[in-house]
């Protein structure tokens, strides 16, 4: 493909290929009319002679050809710009270019009986009706592609079709591959029942359309998340495609990017479903993978578990497919005669779609001088849905799933160790599955879920996917009824159900089934008596330790309730509590939450001290879960808002250091993260570009405030893409889509700004670096313009340098900017090279690590740390530029990264990294 050189001049009827001219006549003349109508397989080959194009593609394929009227580029432009720009890290929505140009294809109802359309590998553009308005959403539209591949039915016209076979194309995975579902597979799938509202997904297809069930497939935690029910649809969508369907990032709006919503509404790029979600096992690159697929009437979807975190959720190569049908399978088969059928009804949706952004091939590495290991993380990606706000206790399943109570929803949320909401359930009331105040949670041996429903005075027992089973208890005070339970903890071998009945100050006991079976304890302070108990604990041994929350101690007592021992007392030393509330056990260790101190204390079974953790971290620490590894700890009063109760989920190693926590939609969440810097106490500040929001965090990643909302106003932010502060502790911030910067307090109170949009001295195209010398000079990173902008230490415009080109001291995309002293580096983002300057723009010297680079940093002795973002990693070299170290590599995991964006280094060599896919932050120190 790399000697076909296309234009195409299609209102003049000329297209030009490698220098040969093809000529048609234009969009109305009847010449091209009467070509439109020649029979299909004629039309089909015609078009395949044409175009020039290889019917496969890779999905990392150069831009082939651009879109080729204003209305299809500005289509491409608003969401696939910031990808081929390198401003975003994430898939494609419809592809690096169009695979054709712009060529006609006979519609009965368009004008004249044909229309323009454009081929990309993620679907095709139509353009109807050239006198329309190019202002109005569907201008630009895009066919029920799946439904033509799946039904055979090739629609031209609004009631015109003709029946051919359905299309025998892999939705997913190698074109090649015999076993892997087709557009035909799933044609067949269409009328089964939808799965049941929050049901995991665990059914398989094969390529014969033989559905089996894979319980094994429930460890994916992949459930049902939206059911639609329309004339002739009745089905549910899975969750990673309903979050696909909703998602938000950068796009471009005239010569700005900002963020928006990917598509205008959820099935604007996809249509409705036509099928329910299915597993496959495909060939992927050669290789097994098991993949998720559902197709709509637009896209098949598709989500593969083991692909880095933003591409997780996938759209498939509809368009390739689509032409490899129309173009090449249909005219193997007989010539049809189209024949009027009953159309079939379209929904008012068009097409975008998502591939993985291009990235460049790593070059050989040679060993490391450094070696770096992960610290802590905290984060993830905004969802107001998932805040938590005043939980009381958690849980861990058999499958590794956290389960929190969180009380002031009336909700239970369950979550992955990471942090990661997998589902949840309950809502306020005191029906079957309702809730008033949920307090304790516990999950038995076999998954069942326990919940003490504090304010309707019961035990509620679910399916680990929130599938009510049945309730026991009242209000009251005999056997068997509650007053306010509490605590509650089921024995991990018989199964046996011990409730903390705090209000009547005793501890029950049940079977499984809810079956009453013996109680002890009365109000008071002597041995065996109880004052608001709360927490409960079982340890392996079957011995009960319950946290006496009145009288500041634990008490440890037999199955059967004969006290065994009890240990602490009111007050703040060591082994001394106030109001203590939560208790786990690991390791042969007891972790009690000592709430009033706002600490985690550990304890022998037998009730000695061993130490104490989270002093500096936890408000108000409740319920928790211990395991050899981590102690996850529910915090109800964790937040930054008094009038607003709020908490969250902390995690620390079994030692009692903090890695990362999760729970209050406004702290701690991003939507995409991509500047960093820190205060001169080693205090992270967080620039999120999606919120248009700076949050400041302790080292720890414990959130201490922020400030921000999108907008132009004085104080607003749009589009921000780096901070800095400098010696006198003032916030510098490079306002991007305001084509400014705007300075702060170490507080957020607002100080000033200067800059505006243009090219002229002082002026910007989308500020993208800020740093800052020791004389309090200002150096800015103008992207658009090509170029490097200094300032004094008021805003004052000093000098620029730079311009657009390759040579020495010139930039084609520069990105970020870090200074040391007197050596000043930027980072080219379109050429992967990094160049370093002194402070009044000499060149001095090159290098090009064969990165894909953005944020930049140097560290005390001048090591240079670069977030080589297409990459999934950080690259580490010294101050000659020689390679020293990498840093992460591609997924979600603790310790993988998703295209960083950002990179700083603090003062004890702790390397802090933007992991801007994976909505977070992450930690590393090195292991010289």
């Amino acid at each position: 493909m790399g000697s076909i050189r296309y234009s195409a001049r299609w209102w003049s009827g000329e297209y030009t290929f490698d220098g040969r001219r093809a000529e048609s006549r234009g969009w109305g003349s009847a010449a091209i009319l009467g070509a439109v109508r020649l029979p299909l397989i004629v039309a089909g080959i015609a078009l395949l002679a044409l175009a020039g194009v290889a019917v496969a593609s890779s999905r990392n394929a150069p831009r082939v050809v651009a879109p080729d009227t204003a209305a299809f580029e500005r289509t491409w432009r608003r969401t696939d710009a910031p990808v081929a720009s390198g401003a975003v890290a994430r898939t494609w929505i419809w592809g690096p270019g169009a695979n054709t140009p712009a060529v006609v294809e006979p519609y009965a109802e368009a004008p004249g009986g044909a229309r323009f359309v454009q081929y990309f590998d993620k679907s095709r553009m139509e353009l109807n009706d050239p006198s329309g308005d190019p202002d109005n959403l569907f201008f630009v539209t895009n066919g029920l592609l799946v439904v033509e591949l799946m039904s055979g039915r090739l629609q031209l016209g609004d009631t015109l079709f003709e029946q051919h076979n359905p299309a025998q194309v892999n939705v997913a995975g190698d074109a090649d591959d015999p076993n892997g579902p087709t557009y035909a597979t799933f044609a067949a799938l269409r009328d089964l029942p939808p799965l049941a509202d929050g049901a995991l997904i665990t059914q398989r297809v094969a390529r014969d359309g033989t559905i089996t069930d894979d319980p094994g497939l429930a460890e994916r935690g992949i459930a049902v998340a939206y059911r639609l029910t329309v004339p002739g649809i009745d089905h549910q969508i899975a969750a990673p495609f309903w979050e696909f369907m909703n998602a938000s990032g950068p796009v471009v709006d005239g010569d700005t990017i900002r963020t928006d919503q990917l598509f205008p509404n959820p099935f604007y790029a996809t249509g409705y479903p036509l099928t329910e979600a299915y597993w496959a096992t495909v060939r992927v690159a050669g290789q097994e993978r098991d993949v998720l697929m559902q197709c709509f009437e637009r896209r098949c979807l598709t989500y593969t578990p083991d692909n880095p975190a933003g591409f997780l959720t996938e759209a498939g190569n509809v368009g390739l497919h689509y032409y490899t049908w129309r173009y090449v399978q249909i005219p193997a088969e007989l010539p049809v005669t189209p024949t009027p059928t009953p159309t079939v009804t379209p929904t008012p949706t068009a097409v975008r779609t998502i591939t993985p952004t291009v990235t460049r091939t790593p070059t050989p590495t040679p060993a490391p001088l450094r070696t770096y290991t992960w610290l802590r993380a905290w984060g993830a990606p905004h969802d107001p849905g998932s805040s938590l706000i005043a939980p009381r206790d958690a849980a861990l399943g058999p499958d590794g799933a956290l389960y929190i109570t969180d009380t002031g929803r009336n909700r239970i949320q369950r979550y992955t160790t990471a942090g990661v909401r997998i589902s949840e359930w309950g809502q306020p009331g005191a029906g079957t599955g309702q809730f008033n105040m949920p307090s304790g949670i516990a999950v038995g041996p076999q998954g069942e879920v326990y919940v003490s429903d504090a304010g309707n005075n019961r035990v509620q027992v679910f399916s680990s996917d929130g599938i009510f089973q049945r309730a026991f208890g009242s209000s009251g005070a005999e056997h068997g009824q509650f007053t306010g339970p509490s605590g509650i903890a089921v024995d991990p071998v018989s199964g046996v159900v011990y409730v903390v009945d705090s209000g009547n100050n005793r501890v029950q006991k049940f079977n499984a089934s809810g079956q009453f079976l013996t109680a002890w304890g009365t109000f008071g302070s002597g041995q065996g008596q109880f004052n608001a108990p709360q927490g409960i604990a079982v340890d392996p041994q079957g011995a009960v330790y319950v946290v006496d929350s009145g009288n500041n101690r634990v008490q440890k007592f037999s199955p059967t309730g004969e006290l065994l021992a009890l240990f602490g007392e009111a007050g703040s030393a060591e082994g001394q509590f106030s109001s203590p509330a939560g208790i786990a056990i690991a390791g042969g260790e007891l972790y009690v939450s000592d709430r009033g101190h706002g600490r985690v204390q550990v304890f022998t079974t037998a009730g000695v001290f061993q130490r104490a953790f989270g002093e500096s971290t936890l408000v108000t620490p409740g319920g928790l879960v211990a395991t050899a590894e981590s102690v996850f700890v529910v915090d109800a009063g964790w937040n930054d808002d008094p009038s607003r109760p709020a908490g969250g989920v902390l995690a620390y190693s079994a030692t009692g250091d903090l890695r990362f926590a999760w729970g209050d939609d406004r702290r701690m969440r991003f939507t995409f993260p991509v500047g960093i810097t820190l205060d001169a106490d080693g205090n992270p500040f967080v620039v999120d570009n999606g919120t248009a929001r700076v949050q400041r965090f302790t080292p720890e990643g414990i959130p201490l405030d922020g400030w921000g909302s999108a907008g132009s106003g004085q104080t607003d932010l749009s589009s921000p893409w780096d901070i800095a502060i400098d010696g006198e502790g003032r916030i510098f911030i490079a306002d991007g889509g305001n084509n400014r910067i705007q300075v702060f307090a170490g507080n957020g109170d607002y100080i000033g700004s200067w800059g505006s949009q243009g090219s002229g001295p002082g002026q910007f195209e989308q500020p993208t670096g800020i740093a800052i010398a020791d004389d309090g000079s200002v150096y800015v990173v103008d992207s658009g313009n090509a170029r490097v902008l200094q300032y004094d230490r008021n805003g004052v415009f000093v000098k620029a340098w730079g311009s657009r080109g390759s040579g020495d001291g010139q930039f084609t995309t520069p990105w970020g900017i870090a200074i040391r002293g007197q050596r000043l580096l930027v980072s080219d983002a379109a050429t992967g090279r990094i160049q370093a300057f002194d402070l009044r723009g000499n060149f001095i010297w090159s290098f090009s690590p064969g990165v894909s680079p953005h944020g930049i940093a140097l560290d005390a002795a001048g090591w240079i740390y670069i977030a080589d973002t297409g990459n999934n990693r950080v690259r580490v070299y010294t101050p000659q530029g020689i390679y020293a170290a990498t840093i992460g590599a591609p997924g979600s995991g603790f310790g993988q990264l998703s295209g960083p964006y950002a990179v700083e280094v603090a003062a004890d060599g702790a390397v802090y990294i933007i992991d801007s896919g994976n909505a977070r932050v992450q930690v590393f120190v090195s292991g010289e």
